[in-house]
């Protein structure tokens, strides 16, 4: 039996919210799916091919978590950040996917295209032995994509 981690991101439940969520990372040429059982679950990965690193939305209606969300008037970094988001980056606990090699890392990153480059807070750079770059979703959660840097994962 194989075993996968995927990060869960917990965000408003709301049609604007999903459609930010499905419109960001199609914008960016990922692969945008829903949970097959669950409505309110979005599943997001940077591969056109193959398995690889996966994120998770899960569209919460609790208001506990709801209320770490502040309404954001700019489209800025781009017209995806305009709505409910973290009013400070949340960069402490950084999602890292971990893609197979540095051409990897390259495509992305060259896929993502202008929204992505708005989004970007680390540009492309060498770090840890790997080539990298960090951005931020839609809701103000901090992602780095990264080729393996030879951990033991």
């Amino acid at each position: 039996m194989n075993s996968h981690v995927v990060a869960e991101l917990n965000v408003p439940h709301s049609d604007e919210v999903m459609a930010r969520t499905y419109g960001f990372f199609q914008a960016i040429g990922w692969v945008t799916r829903p949970h097959t059982t669950e409505p309110a679950s979005v599943y997001v990965h940077p591969l056109e091919r193959g398995v690889g690193p996966v994120v998770a939305y899960w569209h919460t209606a609790n208001p506990k978590k709801i209320d770490r969300f502040a309404w954001h008037d700019e489209a800025d970094p781009s017209e995806f950040s305009k709505g409910l988001w973290h009013p400070v980056l949340q960069e402490t606990t950084e999602l890292v996917l971990i893609v197979p090699d540095e051409a990897t890392v390259q495509e992305v990153h060259e896929r993502g295209g202008e929204i992505l480059a708005a989004h970007t807070h680390v540009p492309l750079r060498e770090h840890a032995g790997a080539l990298e770059f960090r951005f931020t979703d839609p809701f103000n959660n901090a992602l780095r994509i990264t080729a393996n840097p030879g951990y033991e994962i």
